[in-house]
């Protein structure tokens, strides 16, 4: 049976293949990478969400290959927050930027400045290397819920104000376009890593929830969970019931996707460095075959395509933002 679905369309635009990214590096970087002294010691990748998050799980399943095209150790260092905002902010305030320490950034990176104030700027001071992999999410509930359908949430939400809980780990501008949409009240709850959001909602704690399809499948194909609406393109194969976003009408809820960002002013063939290496990880049969196996695509972009995609996420969850009459707190 088949199992993979596309993810959701706007990721289409950043799947260059990566003979033309390779190439366009060469361009952009003439020198002989060997003829640099990097890396001499481990190069560190701060993951700004807790263990066996969507980026933990891609950065993990990428470093043994970067370790092997880097010829030196690569060391993935967890630095959970409710927003990812800590790792973040700590990774953009290196000094120097050397091209040692090195961010897991993902899809709510660019939708931290809307909901949250920092002392950094996401998308100056984190230049993107590659956006590695993406896939789709899906709007969760417990089974105990009582409504297993979107239009019966709907129902429900609407005769029960106030008492329904949404658990997120980042931001809720893609929930608050669903509440605002369909009038809904629905609390929203903050939790600092997937674990603890994922178990809140097994056990009941919050009642709804967005969650990659790569981590939930288990529990939905169990039953512990129902799924009421997913970001794919086509509906899954193993759950033709459940509607696309687009078919509710909620076009704007978007997928996952993962990247790697480096502190601005990194040395360029650092860069270029780190980017060869995502790239050769990228191409390895044990990461094809995670990939493939968890509901992912690899994407794999160059810094250049990969800062345009950032930014257009930026600016498209902003302009959201200020239609929803979202502000930074």
């Amino acid at each position: 049976m088949e199992k993979r679905v596309r993810t959701s369309p706007h990721l289409s635009g950043i799947r260059p293949k990566l003979g033309t990214v390779l190439l366009a590096m060469l361009l952009a970087f003439p020198f002989p990478l060997h003829a640099q002294d990097y890396p001499n010691r481990p190069v560190r990748i701060v993951v700004p969400t807790g263990l066996s998050g969507l980026p933990d799980l891609v950065i993990r399943t990428v470093v043994p290959a970067m370790s092997k095209q880097l010829s030196q150790s690569v060391i993935v260092e967890n630095r959970p927050s409710v927003g990812g905002i800590v790792g973040m902010e700590y990774v953009a305030k290196q000094v120097p930027p050397d091209g040692y320490t090195l961010l897991a950034g993902w899809s709510g990176l660019p939708r931290a400045p809307l909901t949250a104030s920092l002392r950094f700027d996401v998308l100056k001071d984190l230049p993107a290397i590659s956006v590695l992999a993406g896939g789709p999410t899906a709007l969760v509930t417990a089974a105990s819920a009582p409504f297993n359908t979107f239009p019966e949430l709907l129902a429900y939400a609407k005769a029960n104000p106030g008492k329904l809980n949404f658990g997120a780990t980042a931001d809720a501008v893609q929930w608050d376009a669903v509440t605002q949409k369909f009038g809904l009240n629905v609390v929203t709850i903050m939790y600092k890593s997937t674990p603890q959001l994922q178990q809140a909602v097994l056990t009941g704690e919050v009642q709804l929830s967005y969650a990659a399809v790569q981590r939930s499948i288990g529990d939905a194909r169990a039953k512990k969970i129902k799924y009421l609406a997913v970001t794919s393109e086509k509906r899954l194969v193993e759950f033709p019931e459940t509607p696309t976003f687009t078919d509710i009408g909620l076009p704007a809820i978007r997928g996952f996707w993962v990247s790697l960002h480096a502190p601005l002013g990194t040395p360029r063939m650092r860069m270029a460095a780190i980017h060869a290496a995502v790239d050769y990880a990228l191409q390895q049969p044990e990461v094809k075959d995670f990939m493939a196996k968890n509901w992912m695509d690899i994407i794999g972009s160059s810094p250049a395509v990969a800062d345009k995609y950032v930014t257009d996420e930026h600016d498209f969850y902003a302009a959201l933002a200020k239609a929803l009459n979202i502000s930074p707190q």
